[in-house]
């Protein structure tokens, strides 16, 4: 006789149903990498292989082929948004360090490159007259300037928007400090401060000094100062709070250096001859027209410093005038 043979001596005996008439086993999950994970893991190689190429390289990077500068720029925005992703899962995670470490190395290279594009562009200015329209407008007049700041604009918008602000901040102060301390020396400051140091000048060096003072404070304000305040604003456009300030700590202490001259020059001149009084009062003329100026280039803040040493040479100046008129009055009485 034959047996039939049944489904559950075949397949063995099925687990036992649900309510639902579903099964209780759990179903088996296969992990599959995550698409971000690896476009994250593609974007950190990538920039691993562009920063190291370019820091072993001495050649510029911004140069008349600005792609190259691009590309660098973009993965180093691409590696801040990884980063970011992964601070948002766990702060902690080693998985930072490695891209932590790359945008140090690419942060120090931008540096380096916003060091050279600055000095090398902004510094050893020619041909700077008091009147020369062009030593204002020179930032957007020639297209290399031009370019120039576009690309300093550039990397301190991807070094700021990094988290590496303060870094660029404190090397465009430095930089632009000595710039324009060089600027100043190179139109005559330097000369006129290793005579600030004696007690006592002739006529021929006060005369000369006055007048020499009085075209480096012209170039200074009108031009020198002027300039800096369109860069400062150009460059962090981005922040106009961060252009003001860098604009207000570069300049600071030249504006102070420089108006601190005339107030020992202003002293002098209180023994200078009486026919000495028309030249005083042109330069005091001078100074009082430049403070519009001043109002014009400086913020509220900046005038704030600025303006005790503007008015004290202002004060030295008027003494010297009276100073001469008593000594003129004296020479009419003795004739």
């Amino acid at each position: 006789m034959k047996r039939k043979c049944s489904t559950v001596a075949i397949f063995g005996k099925f687990p036992p149903s649900t309510s639902s008439g579903t099964s209780s086993t759990p179903p088996i999950v296969f992990r599959r990498p995550c698409f971000f994970d690896s476009l994250m893991e593609e974007t950190i190689e990538n920039a691993h292989i562009l920063f190291a190429q370019w820091d072993v390289l001495e050649t510029p990077m911004f140069c008349d082929d600005a792609s190259e500068a691009r590309q660098y720029l973009q993965s180093v925005k691409d590696l801040q948004a990884v980063m970011q992703r992964l601070i948002k899962r766990d702060t902690n995670s080693e998985l930072l360090l490695r891209p932590h470490n790359l945008m140090l190395t690419a942060i120090t290279r931008l540096e380096k490159e916003f060091h050279r594009i600055l000095s090398s562009n902004f510094g050893h200015s020619s041909n700077l007259e008091p009147d020369d329209q062009e030593s204002v407008t020179s930032v957007s007049g020639r297209s290399d300037l031009a370019s120039s700041v576009a690309d300093l604009k550039a990397i301190a918008e991807c070094v700021i928007a990094a988290g590496y602000g303060k870094e660029c901040i404190r090397l465009y102060k430095s930089v632009g400090e000595s710039i324009i301390e060089e600027e100043l020396n190179r139109v005559g400051l330097s000369e006129m401060k290793s005579s600030k140091k004696k007690k006592k000048m002739d006529r021929e060096v006060l005369e000369k000094n006055l007048k020499s003072w009085l075209t480096v404070v012209q170039v200074a304000v009108r031009s020198i100062f002027c300039r800096e305040r369109i860069l400062s604003s150009r460059v962090f456009s981005c922040s106009p709070k961060i252009g003001k300030s860098c604009f207000s700590e570069i300049t600071r202490s030249s504006v102070i250096r420089v108006f601190q001259f005339e107030e020992n020059v202003g002293r002098h001149l209180k023994r200078a001859p009486p026919e000495k009084i028309y030249s005083t009062l042109d330069t005091y003329e001078a100074i009082t027209d430049l403070w519009t100026e001043l109002e014009l280039a400086f913020s509220s803040d900046s005038t704030s410093v600025v303006q005790p040493h503007y008015d004290s040479a202002l004060v030295q100046l008027r003494k010297a005038v009276r100073s001469m008129l008593t000594g003129f009055e004296s020479l009419i009485q003795k004739e």
